[in-house]
């Protein structure tokens, strides 16, 4: 049936006969004098909000019959008194000549201001306010309106009217005066304007639809401003049709539930309330006296369930549903539940667009996901930065994300009065936390944006009592949607309440002392990470560096002086752990700069910071930068500790190797010896460091071709790191490696090829497969698989081992160098040339400029490069590399080296492929004998120096000589290499070229049955 609107009874001609105060009253007078030609200001003492809108309601639509503009204004709160002044005249300006409604005077003015200072400023501005072609009425509670009178005289004089509204909705006097049977509405609902702006919930607004399916009430729950109050009206409004009866929105923060629904009955249904009985008892007149039809009843923002419960509908009247929306997880009773996660980051962007244009949007994409993330994609973030942007429309995108660290708290507030800034909300959220609890959530904004693990947040409270922690977090907290539990006891601040809650701990007397006991867990976090961490604690630090790293990007300045270098190392050695150095030196740097800025020139953490950023620049082959720094580092340590400190030996042992990085053995030497014998008087024979020692001494006697004497070291080593660390180490796998390829070096193969798998497999398994370490394990296994003429198995570690280098270290490292010689001298052994001859002149290009053109392993690159050349038949460009690589490793390795060796060999090949037979043998009888000498009778090398002797001979036709050559090559290579590896099988074809120069009855007298390793060769 159609019903028609309900209308308050009120012309001037009975005016007087109403009780003062009352609505009507109040309507009527107001009315008398809002049509008035002339402006002037008018105030309202008021008692009531619901008879205020009341009065409202009527003034406007009475005005509006009459033709006149009705305008509202609600000031901003909590602001200057400055920003309030401007913003009203601003506001006044640009109004339209009619009747203004203005509120909110209460809130308006910051605390930081006293408020008498406040309403000063206003009073001497009344001819400014009064001068505009408007009839204001200022509404305001009785407590503000005293202190107008005695604050601001003058103004209050100027008041043409002064009314005071003392009815409220409870009295019965008079106000079921105002309807009858027939006052009914057509248009039973007290919904708010929803956000034209509202993307990204369908699927909640479908789950709203489908949890009424089941069971009444349904609960919206959510932190603030996650859109929740947003989403029950699209609800409604999208779903008014369903609802004849009528959809009772109640503001449950503002007001007393129970009288909202009167007021609403009243209003909006035109039910004539019994005044006798209880609240609860006129409620349930409610229900029961409800228009026919289904309802739906909103109680928004609820705190307690028992605010609302005895308010309900009754169960048993399916045709009431009830929304309820809440920022807390739970209201202590078990309701179907939709809890309100924030937006995806597609639709953040979407909600974003509507604000600011699809052009401007993808412009500058980028910045806008970085900004949708800054404000956690929370909807109500989103809509006021949009808002925001929308206004200030040459601020790029990009420029506002550098700036919302600092300035994010101007963004996200309002003036508007349809849109609650954040610190609004969330203030509503805090007032309701217990001292404790608050205390808590402060501590908590330290941590970064990211999860943090409850053990953490226990150690920031070493004095409380581990359940009082738990009972703020979770009855307080986490019920609250403060804090979001993520399982198994970890948890997480959403960016914008970590925000809100650090702009509180810079303002409260707790700021310091919480920073200092931060920084000190962090410290403790940090002292945990090894300098060589495996992949189990790497994956399990991951979650915690982001708050380490928190603690010395955001608050140096609260880290205790003994913790300054475990704050960087730390991070530095988790970092550098992995290969990661570009992320690892910064902290290295800042640790320095922090430890010289703080403790002096001259202070041992400053020491140790040196050596650590050496350290770093030693791992990323930038051996110039590091030398200077472990030299400081050195003398730093003898001054303040003296010559016998195992620091001092540290330093020794990290200057050698670098020194031996760069070919520098005979600087090396003495060094590695000084650091071994001070590590074992200092620390006894059984202690990591030793075993470094031991390791490193190896390292160079391997690199001088000292063999005999790298072994037992390396043997020592092994066992030491296995007997302190176990089987299971990172180290362990080092020492693998290097016996490994000591073993390659001296051709025993089949030693080797266990070791390297062992190792390979033991850093897979505690580094990761994205590791330098196993880039090294794979490079030095195909080395291996190639040498055995394995190419097909070495080939795809090679190009691996290359790329991970590549990804890990970026092209400019040595080691990125070795795989690219590697792989080129792999395809040089195949015969692939093309392929060869770039990577080769890439990896000598790149030593050169990495190491300096005075290193040994530029001279290798000369020497394979050289060695390509002679086998293209590119003899002028062979000769000079050649003998520069001779020189050169002659100056920098010494005269007994199986490089030089290797390259007297490479020279011969040259001299004897231009039939420059008398310069090529001495040089090949020289490189045998320097092979034998260094490597023993049976080496491949060696053999491979008989093959080019014997082929020198061959080429002569000194068959007699050349045959015992080639047939001892033959034997050592098949009893090392096997008879199916690619160089015995060069070799055995070398011989039977040489036989076949022989006469028929000359092969015959010699071969007279064919033989398994000499079978009858063909005829020529």
């Amino acid at each position: 049936m159609e019903v028609s609107p309900v209308v308050h009874q009120v012309n001037q001609t009975n005016q007087s006969e109403l009780e003062p105060g009352t609505i009507a009253h109040t309507a009527a007078r107001l009315l008398l004098w809002g049509r008035r030609p002339s402006r002037g200001l008018a105030r309202v003492e008021f008692y009531d909000e619901f008879s205020r809108q009341q009065v409202v309601r009527e003034l406007e639509n009475k005005l509006q019959e009459q033709g006149i503009i009705f305008h509202k204004i609600v000031l901003p709160r909590w602001k200057k008194p400055s920003f309030v002044l401007n913003f009203l005249l601003t506001q006044l300006a640009e109004l339209e000549s009619g009747v203004l409604s203005i509120t909110g005077f209460e809130t308006a003015f910051s605390s930081d201001v006293s408020l008498v200072d406040a309403l000063q400023l206003i009073n001497f501005n009344r001819e400014n306010l009064a001068r505009f072609n408007l009839r204001q009425i200022w509404w305001m509670t009785d407590d503000f309106t005293n202190k107008v009178i005695r604050f601001m005289p003058d103004l209050n004089s100027w008041f043409f009217l002064r009314l005071s509204l003392t009815e409220n909705s409870t009295q019965a006097t008079n106000y079921n005066q105002l309807f009858t049977d027939k006052n009914t509405v057509n248009d039973p609902y007290n919904l708010p304007g929803t956000a034209v702006n509202f993307v990204g919930r369908e699927q909640e607004l479908s789950r709203i639809n489908q949890a009424f399916q089941q069971s009444s009430p349904v609960v919206l729950s959510g932190m603030g401003g996650s859109g929740k109050t947003e989403l029950a009206l699209q609800y409604a409004w999208q779903h008014k049709g369903d609802y004849p009866a009528g959809i009772c929105w109640i503001n449950v923060l503002n007001s007393e539930p129970g009288l909202a629904i009167l007021f609403f009955a009243r209003e909006y249904l035109g039910l004539n309330i019994p005044n006798q009985g209880t609240l609860s008892e006129r409620v349930r007149y409610c229900w029961q006296n409800w228009p026919e039809g289904n309802a739906l009843i909103i109680f928004d923002d609820v705190r307690d369930y028992d605010q609302i419960k005895s308010y309900l509908p009754p169960v048993k009247e399916s045709r009431f549903r009830v929304l309820i929306t809440t920022r807390f997880s739970y209201l202590g009773v078990s309701l179907s539940t939709i809890n309100l996660d924030v937006l995806t980051a597609a639709q953040a962007l979407d909600l974003l667009q509507t604000y600011l244009g699809k052009e401007r949007l993808t412009a500058e994409l980028e910045a806008a996901k970085q900004l949708c993330q800054c404000l956690g994609y929370l909807p109500l973030g989103l809509q006021l930065l949009g808002s925001f942007l929308k206004q200030a429309t040459t601020e790029t995108l990009a420029n506002t994300k550098e700036k919302f660290p600092k300035k994010g708290s101007e963004y996200l507030n309002s003036d508007k009065e349809e849109v609650r800034s954040i610190k609004t909300i969330l203030n509503l959220s805090w007032q309701l936390l217990e001292t404790q609890a608050q205390k808590l959530a402060l501590c908590l904004s330290l941590f970064a944006s990211a999860p943090f693990p409850k053990h953490l947040i226990i150690s920031l409270f070493s004095d409380e009592a581990k359940d009082e922690i738990e009972k703020w977090l979770t009855d307080s907290l986490v019920k609250l949607n403060l804090l979001k539990s993520l399982g198994n006891e970890w948890y997480q601040l959403h960016p914008l309440i970590r925000l809100y809650l650090r702009e509180k701990l810079e303002g409260s007397e707790i700021a310091n002392t919480a920073k200092s006991r931060y920084c000190t867990v962090m410290t403790d976090t940090s002292r945990t990470v090894p300098q060589t961490p495996t992949l189990d604690i790497i994956q399990n630090l991951t979650p915690l560096i982001p708050h380490v790293e928190q603690a010395v990007r955001e608050y140096p300045e609260y880290i205790a002086d003994e913790d300054l270098l475990w704050s960087y190392t730390g991070l530095a050695s988790y970092y550098n752990g992995q290969g990661l150095y570009a992320i690892a030196e910064p902290y290295c740097q800042a640790c320095l700069t922090a430890t010289r800025t703080r403790l002096g020139d001259n202070h041992p953490q400053v020491a140790a910071s040196l050596n650590n950023l050496a350290l770093l620049y030693y791992s990323q082959g930038r051996y110039p930068e590091a030398e200077p720094l472990y030299l400081e580092a050195l003398d730093l340590r003898k001054r303040l500790l003296g010559d016998n400190h195992p620091q001092v030996a540290l330093s020794l042992n990290n200057l050698a190797e670098l020194y031996r990085s760069q070919g520098r053995y005979p600087e090396a030497e003495p060094l590695l010896l000084q650091a071994l014998d001070l590590s074992k008087r200092l620390l006894g024979d059984n202690h990591p460091q030793v075993a470094a020692s031991l390791n490193n001494l190896a390292n160079l006697y391997k690199s001088q071709g000292r063999y005999p004497e790298a072994e037992p070291l390396y043997l020592e080593a092994l066992d030491l790191h296995k007997q302190l660390l176990g089987d299971n180490h990172p180290l362990v796998a080092t020492s693998l490696n290097n016996l490994a390829a000591l073993y390659k070096s001296q051709g025993r193969y089949t030693e080797a090829e266990p070791l390297y798998l062992e190792a390979l497999d033991l850093r897979k398994r505690l580094l990761g497969d994205n590791h330098p370490d196993v880039a090294t394990s794979l490079n030095s296994l195909a080395e291996l698989y190639s040498s055995q003429g394995r190419y097909p198995e070495a080939e795809p570690l090679l190009l691996e081992a290359l790329d991970l280098y590549k990804q890990l270290l970026g092209d400019n490292h040595p080691h990125v160098a070795q795989s690219l010689n590697n792989l080129a001298a792999l395809y040089d052994s195949q015969g692939r040339y093309p392929e060869a001859e770039p990577l080769y002149l890439e990896a000598l290009d790149l030593r050169k400029r990495l190491l300096g053109d005075n290193h040994p392993d530029v001279a290798t690159s000369l020497n394979n490069l050289a060695g390509l050349y002679s086998f293209q038949g590119r003899y002028p460009e062979a000769e000079p590399l050649l003998l520069e690589a001779l020189d050169l490793i002659k100056q920098l390795l010494g005269d007994n080296h199986p490089n030089v060796a290797a390259s007297l060999n490479n020279l011969a090949y040259l001299y004897k492929s231009q039939g420059r037979y008398p310069e090529a043998e001495p040089l090949l009888l020289q490189a045998l004998d320097l092979i034998k000498q260094l490597l023993g009778d049976n080496h491949p090398d060696v053999a491979t120096s008989l093959n080019n002797l014997a082929a020198l001979y061959d080429s002569q036709g000194r068959y007699p000589e050349a045959e015992p050559l080639y047939l001892e090559a033959i034997k050592i290579a098949t009893q090392v290499l096997g008879e199916n590896h690619p160089h015995t099988k060069t070799l055995y074809q070398n011989y039977l070229r040489m036989l076949s120069q022989l006469p028929e009855a000359e092969l015959r007298q010699r071969f007279p049955l064919p033989h398994p390793l000499n079978p009858k060769p063909p005829h020529p």
